[in-house]
């Protein structure tokens, strides 16, 4: 069910891998496109081409990849991107698995890719704190953090 006031599709249980329903937070463009829909949403087609409904958006998508000369990417990889892209943006993990419905931490890490440029952000983020790395409380213990520093940079 598409919950258009509150911003949010509401995915029974029925339809989850998990049997447990789950609410998943819709953009404010889709949002907006959906309300300007000319009768609304029930009993309209959202996925159209020439006016017809499109009964498989995977295909849909396979078949833009083969227009845009995309290899090997597929539907599913749009999760572990969006999943890489709210965790990049500093969104809590717990939120973004109940988004996604995952239960633990090593299936959402699974999901996780990270770039070189995330892994040199471990090296860059401590020239803008200060040097200090991995500090749950800031300041506290501030000389084994340097020290850790230094190791690294060795």
């Amino acid at each position: 069910m598409v919950d258009l006031k509150a911003g949010f599709l509401h995915l029974t249980p029925a339809i989850c891998k998990t049997d447990e329903g789950r609410n998943v937070p819709l953009h404010r463009e889709l949002v907006d496109m959906l309300k300007a829909m000319p009768r609304g949403l029930p009993g309209v087609r959202v996925f159209t081409r020439n006016g017809k409904s499109i009964k498989c958006v995977r295909e849909g998508f396979e078949a833009a990849c083969r227009r845009a000369a995309i290899e090997g990417f597929t539907f599913h990889d749009l999760r572990h991107t969006c999943i890489t892209n709210k965790d990049r943006e500093g969104h809590s993990h717990i939120v973004i698995m109940a988004s996604t419905g995952h239960k633990t931490m090593n299936v959402l890490r699974r999901y996780r890719a990270f770039s070189r440029e995330d892994l040199s952000t471990l090296v860059e983020a401590g020239n803008e704190n200060g040097g200090q790395y991995w500090d749950s409380e800031p300041k506290k213990d501030a000389e084994k953090v340097q020290i850790v520093k230094c190791n690294l940079l060795k």
